[in-house]
Parts: C-alpha cells; sequence; structure tokens
C-alpha cells in the first residue's frame, strides 16, 4: 500500500513537472520570435514614408521630412504638403479637432500635447506629441495608451507580424508603418499586441517583461506585458488587448502582476480598473479567428460592448492569474530571458536556473 501511495506521488510529481515544461516552451517559442532577427522589407520605389516610421515625438511642431523623409526626393520640391482633415481610430471616432493645427511648407504646428491623427495630403499619420515636462512615467502611459486605444482585438494582422506561421520569426517592426502612417489600427490579439508594445517601449529606452497567465486548469490563457516606472521604481502590469491598467484604490498606484494576482483573489474590493484604451469589441461578425489580411476596420465594425468592464475584467484576472510566468528584457539586451512561473500567491513553480 505504501508503495503503490509512493508510486502514485511520484506520478503527479513528474506530470506537474511537465506542465510546467510545457508552459515554459510555449513562452520559450513565443518570445524567441521577438529575439530573432526581422526580415528585412525593402523601401518600395513609392514610399516616401518609409518602412519603419515612428511618429513619436517631443514639443509641438513636427517637420513634415521626420512624416516623410523621402517625399521631395521622389515627388519632387514642389509636392503640396497640408493638413486636409482627419479620421476616425478604435478610442476615438471622431478623430482630431483639426481646426487649431496650422503647417507651412516645413512644419506642422499643433495647439497642445496629446494624440493627433491627420488626414495630409502627403499621407495618414498618427501622432503622439509627449510633454517634456511630464514625468518619464506618465510619458510611459501615454504611450501605452496610444498603442492600445489604436488597436483592435483581430487576428487581421497576424500574418504580417509573423509572415510564415510556425516560423520562430517575430517581424514587429512590419506594423510601424500601419501604427503610425495609415488610418488603420493595429488588428492583433493579445499576444502579438502585448509584444509589440514592448517593442515600442524598449525602443524608447524602457525596461519590459513579457507574462503569460494561465487558468488553474491550465487550459486557457491570456499575454499582458509589464514596463518599469522611473519614477515610481517598480514594474506595473499593462494589459493592451483589453486596455487596462490596474491601480490599488487607497494609495493610486498602478499595480504588478504579481500585485495583481493576489489583490485580486484576497482583497478584490481594493483594486480599481483604469480604461487607458476606451475602445469596443468588435461586433461578433468580425471577430474571426482567421488572420482575414484585406479586413479593414471602420466604426461600424466596433460594438457595443467596451473592452473594459470593472465585473468582466476583475474575472478575467482572478481566472487566469492562476498561474503565471514572466520573461525580462532589459534596455541593453537584445533577446529575452527564460521564464519563472509562479501561482497566484506568489510560490515560484518553476526557476529557470534550476531547470537547466
Amino acid at each position: 500500500m505504501v508503495c503503490f501511495l509512493l508510486s502514485i506521488g511520484i506520478f503527479f510529481t513528474i506530470w506537474e513537472a511537465f506542465s510546467y515544461h510545457s508552459e515554459l516552451n510555449k513562452l520559450e517559442h513565443l518570445t524567441h520570435r521577438l529575439n530573432a532577427r526581422p526580415l528585412e522589407e525593402s523601401v518600395q520605389p513609392n514610399d516616401h514614408i518609409g518602412s519603419r516610421p515612428v511618429f513619436i515625438f517631443m514639443g509641438k511642431e513636427v517637420y513634415w521630412k521626420d512624416l516623410a523623409p523621402n517625399l521631395e526626393s521622389i515627388y519632387g520640391k514642389g509636392v503640396e504638403k497640408k493638413v486636409v482633415g482627419t479620421f476616425p481610430v478604435p478610442h476615438n471616432f471622431n478623430g482630431t479637432d483639426t481646426s487649431n493645427i496650422t503647417s507651412d511648407s516645413e512644419r506642422v504646428y499643433f495647439p497642445s500635447y496629446g494624440e493627433f491623427y491627420l488626414h495630409t495630403t502627403v499621407g495618414f499619420f498618427k501622432i503622439l506629441l509627449l510633454n517634456p515636462d511630464a514625468s518619464e512615467d506618465d510619458r510611459i502611459l501615454s504611450i501605452a495608451s496610444f498603442v492600445s486605444g489604436n488597436s483592435v482585438h483581430s487576428m487581421a494582422d497576424a500574418r504580417k507580424i509573423q509572415p510564415i506561421y510556425g516560423h520562430p520569426s517575430y517581424t514587429e517592426d512590419r506594423l510601424l508603418k500601419r501604427l503610425f502612417a495609415s488610418d488603420q489600427p493595429l488588428k492583433l490579439q493579445c499576444g502579438h499586441i502585448a509584444l509589440f508594445l514592448a517593442f515600442i517601449l524598449s525602443r524608447q529606452g524602457y525596461r519590459v517583461q513579457l507574462i503569460q497567465l494561465r487558468t488553474e486548469d491550465q487550459k486557457k490563457g491570456h499575454i499582458v506585458m509589464q514596463v518599469f516606472l522611473p519614477k515610481m521604481k517598480k514594474f506595473i502590469m499593462i494589459d493592451p488587448d483589453y486596455g487596462a491598467i490596474v491601480r490599488e484604490k487607497s494609495a493610486n498606484r498602478i499595480l504588478s502582476i504579481q500585485e495583481i494576482a493576489i489583490l485580486v483573489h484576497d482583497k478584490p474590493n481594493s483594486i480599481r480598473i483604469e480604461d487607458i484604451g476606451k475602445k469596443h469589441w468588435l461586433k461578433a461578425t468580425y471577430d474571426n479567428a482567421e488572420p482575414m489580411p484585406n479586413f479593414a476596420w471602420s466604426p461600424d465594425k466596433s460594438g457595443e460592448a467596451k473592452a473594459v468592464s470593472r465585473k468582466h475584467y476583475l474575472q478575467v484576472m482572478k481566472d487566469y492569474t492562476a498561474f503565471y510566468w514572466i520573461s525580462d528584457k532589459s534596455v541593453d539586451q537584445h533577446k529575452w530571458e527564460t521564464s519563472n512561473g509562479f501561482r497566484w500567491d506568489g510560490e515560484l513553480i518553476f526557476n529557470c536556473q534550476t531547470a537547466r
């Protein structure tokens, strides 16, 4: 009888170890795609914008040459550069009030800091102007809000970010033009949009982490990311798919995934869900699990259901933080570190050092 019970115990121990190794391998495969060198994408002859734009600026003036660096070499110096209107985005169907935006042949002048969506004679531009007097923490949150608010939960861009299914390369730079230089949002699901936001913040010089969340039965998962806030001196969780961050009510502190996992189980009333994306889920007709590369978003394709509701998101966090794995990437590194696994209460269930 003792031998039988001992055998059963050994079986479950091996099974649990196998499960943790399996989850780690899944996350390592996902992060390996981000480590891989992006496939080169040549600039097309008529590409006056360039293939890898990033329109995040300090100040209230932007040079046309920063938006369209190849414009004059392709079309000549006489091409007209003018703001003619705006366009809708998932978190703001009205786009930008352009009445106080002016321009000349060299620059565009903005009345304030913030997000701007410009339809111009030389292209569509999504521009984020950061206040140089704001704290680094606030600027990070502005970038997170910008990326999240300009994405919808869809697989339409899945092949653009991973051109060959199963190929171990993640070409996040291929989506820069979609985000910054088109009238379309990013169409990505949780893992891809978390990796893309991590890529943008890492490019800005910030430390980021990738977090894989799992349910108790290990059958369902969700992926979010974290970024280190220099002023707060801590990592905070950002969920760009939902467009959410989580704060502690009493101190108004933004929480890390470790803090969220414990509080959402023990003290759910002590936390506040903040909607930084301000978007809605797509209507069921358009929320397709397949890539749909030709899907074009428009406001009528977003439904009434908000991406963030307190009751639903609390349940998501409670269910999906039963186990979680953290992969870290610091500013001076070009690859993700192998993850550690934790239970919701912070217990270490898998250590990458001891597994080697």
